[in-house]
């Protein structure tokens, strides 16, 4: 299977559209309250679908996302956790040339990875504001890791694989080309054929 890669153009225009689709998902967007700590559904979906695509979009649209939630008026340790995002964006992009996500095993690896450096990311910012008296809902031991570490696991992992099923759906109906995904499936395909040239 060939990849058909996009053209100049089309990278733009698709980085365009998934930025402007973070900043007004985060800009709009409920944010459930859950006790002392809080969520937008799906967040963290178009930066997801930003790093299937392409490296350089990915680190944008999360940076789209963090302004997302300042234009929203968050609160500042929101706004720094957010920000924090471009850490596990920068070891998903490099995970994505090393890995193929199109198997069980490296999907797991994958969605585990990121989800771990996006939770240790937020907690990092959570510890900051503390240390620096910026106010935070609460300082426990029991809201910092069970809450913002132990949910931020699972809401990337739900936003993680959420992402890759809508990418390869778009793939499948030719609307965009998830090249991170899709190149995987090209060397699948190309070892058979370079089996059979051997034999």
């Amino acid at each position: 299977m060939k990849i058909e890669k996009p053209t100049t153009t089309q990278k733009i225009a698709t980085t365009g559209v998934l930025i402007a689709l973070s900043l007004i998902w985060t800009t709009f967007m409920y944010t459930v309250p859950l006790g002392v700590w809080s969520f937008t559904p799906f967040s963290h979906l178009f930066i997801f679908l930003g790093m299937y695509y392409n490296p350089v979009t990915g680190i944008l649209v999360a940076i789209g996302t963090f302004l997302g939630f300042v234009i929203k008026g968050a609160d500042v340790v929101v706004c720094m956790r957010a920000g924090s995002h471009i850490l596990f964006v920068i070891l998903g992009v490099i995970l994505l040339r090393k890995i193929n996500v199109n198997k069980v095993v490296g999907m797991v690896i994958f969605a585990a990875a990121t989800a771990v450096l996006h939770g240790l990311g937020e907690t990092g910012c959570v510890y900051f504001a503390l240390f620096n008296n910026i106010a935070v809902k609460n300082d426990s031991a029991g809201y910092i890791w069970g809450i913002t570490f132990g949910m931020t696991l699972v809401h990337s992992t739900v936003d993680c694989l959420t992402a890759y099923f809508l990418a390869k759906l778009l793939s499948k109906r030719r609307i965009v080309h998830f090249v991170e995904i899709e190149r995987w499936n090209a060397e699948t395909e190309k070892k058979p054929r370079e089996n059979r040239a051997e034999q």
